[in-house]
C-alpha cells in the first residue's frame, strides 16, 4: 500500500496564484487516490533565509534586483499603511491556507530528512520554485530527500530563460537526483536538457488541471454587484498597461474593476479604476474573473484563469525580455501552444483582435490535463 506523499510547495506566502496552485496540486492527487500533504516549511524559514545569504550579496550590485526588493520593502514599512483592506485580505489568505492538508511543522532540515522515511514519494511543485534564489536556498531542490526515496518534480519552473554560469553546478547536482522530472515550459525542458543530458516532460501548471466545472467545485460561484466590466489584474508598475485598460473602456463603455497594490506599492493605481479592489483573498480574485467581460493582466494566473473562464483576454509584459528579472518564458510557452500569442505584447498592444475561439483553446488544455494526468500516475505508480 502506497504511504502518503509530501509535496514541496508554497503554501505560506499571500500571493493569489501560488495559493491556487498548490490547492491544486493537493486536490488532484487526492482524486486520483493518493493521500498527499503539503510540507509545512515555516519552521525552515530561517534556515532557508541563512542559505540565501551569499546570493542575496552577490545581487548588492544588480539595479534589477535592488529595484524589485527596494519596492516590496518600501511597501512593508511605508506604504502599506495607506492601503485599506489588507486585514481582510490576510484573513482570506489565511483562512484558503486552511484549506490545505500540511504536514506537521519542521524545525530543521536535518528534522525533515529524517520524516521523509514515511513517505513513498516527495514532490516539488509547481510554481517559479526555481529561480535561481531558491536553488540557493536548497529546499526546494528536494536535497534533503534520502537516495532510497523517489522524487518528482510537476510543472515546476525556472522562471527564467537562463541560468547564471555560476550556479550551473548547483542546478545540474539536484537535477539529476530527481526521479521524475516534468517542467511548465518549453524553455525548462531545454535548460535541464542543456545541464544534465535528461529528458524532462512539460505538463501543465496545476490550475490548469481542472476546467470551469472543475473550479466551481473548489470555489463556489460567488456572483459579486459588478456586472459587465474589465478586470484588471497588474502585478507591475507600468503605466502604459492602465493606459491600455482605459483604451479598452472608452472602447467599450465599461467600468474598470482592478486590484490594486497586491505586493508593491504603484503610483500609477491610483485613481486608476473605478473599483479599485484591495482585500481580495484566492477565492475573490477567481470570481472577479469569472464575472468579468474583459481581463487585463501583466500576471501567469491571471492569464490561466482567463483561459479557464473563457474570457476576452490581453497579457502585458510586466518585464522587458532582455531584463535580468524577466520571468515571461511561462507566459509566452503557454500561449504559444494554445495558438494566442498575438493575445501576450508589450504595452502597445491592440484590443483589436480576433474574438478567441475557445472551442480550439479548450481542447487544447484538455489535452494537456490528459497528458497531465498520466505523467501523476506514472510517477506515481497509480493503477487504473
Amino acid at each position: 500500500m502506497m504511504k502518503k506523499v509530501a509535496i514541496a510547495a508554497v503554501h505560506w506566502k499571500h500571493n493569489h496564484g501560488s495559493m491556487l496552485q498548490a490547492l491544486a496540486l493537493q486536490q488532484a492527487l487526492t482524486e486520483l487516490g493518493v493521500d498527499n500533504e503539503i510540507i509545512d516549511m515555516t519552521g525552515l524559514h530561517s534556515e532557508i533565509r541563512k542559505n540565501r545569504m551569499p546570493f542575496y550579496l552577490r545581487q548588492f550590485f544588480s539595479p534589477s534586483f535592488l529595484a524589485t526588493k527596494m519596492g516590496k520593502i518600501k511597501f512593508e514599512l511605508i506604504y502599506k499603511k495607506r492601503v485599506h483592506g489588507l486585514d481582510i485580505r490576510k484573513k482570506r489568505f489565511n483562512e484558503f491556507e486552511n484549506r490545505l492538508t500540511l504536514s506537521t511543522q519542521h524545525k530543521s532540515i536535518a528534522k525533515l530528512t529524517q520524516a521523509c522515511e514515511e513517505y513513498s514519494h516527495v514532490m516539488v511543485g509547481s510554481d517559479q520554485l526555481w529561480l535561481p534564489i531558491n536553488i540557493a536556498g536548497n529546499y526546494y531542490t528536494l536535497n534533503f530527500v534520502p537516495d532510497n526515496i523517489p522524487t518528482i518534480s510537476y510543472a515546476t519552473s525556472f522562471g527564467v530563460s537562463k541560468i547564471p554560469k555560476l550556479y550551473h553546478e548547483k542546478y545540474r547536482h539536484f537535477l539529476k537526483r530527481i526521479t521524475h522530472l516534468s517542467v511548465r515550459e518549453e524553455s525548462g525542458k531545454q535548460l535541464i536538457k542543456y545541464l544534465t543530458g535528461k529528458d524532462a516532460q512539460e505538463v501543465c501548471d496545476p490550475t490548469m488541471l481542472f476546467d470551469q466545472h472543475g473550479w466551481t467545485s473548489l470555489i463556489p460561484n460567488k456572483k459579486n454587484k459588478l456586472t459587465d466590466y474589465i478586470f484588471c489584474y497588474f502585478l507591475g508598475g507600468n503605466k502604459h498597461h492602465r493606459e491600455f485598460a482605459n483604451a479598452l473602456k472608452q472602447q467599450t463603455g465599461l467600468s474598470i474593476v482592478a486590484m490594486v497594490h497586491m505586493e508593491e506599492y504603484h503610483q500609477c493605481d491610483n485613481n486608476f479604476a473605478d473599483h479599485a479592489i484591495t482585500d481580495a483573498g484566492p477565492e475573490e480574485f477567481v470570481n472577479l474573473i469569472r464575472g468579468a467581460s474583459y481581463v487585463c493582466t501583466d500576471s501567469y494566473h491571471g492569464t490561466v484563469f482567463s483561459l479557464i473562464h473563457s474570457k476576452e483576454f490581453w497579457t502585458l509584459k510586466r518585464h522587458n525580455d532582455n531584463s535580468a528579472m524577466s520571468t515571461n518564458t511561462r507566459i509566452e510557452s503557454l500561449l504559444a501552444s494554445l495558438g494566442l500569442s498575438e493575445r501576450y505584447s508589450a504595452a502597445e498592444a491592440t484590443t483589436n483582435n480576433n474574438m478567441i475561439d475557445y472551442g480550439i483553446v479548450h481542447t487544447r488544455l484538455q489535452q494537456k490535463r490528459n497528458k497531465a494526468f498520466d505523467f501523476l500516475k506514472n510517477s506515481l505508480d497509480v493503477q487504473e
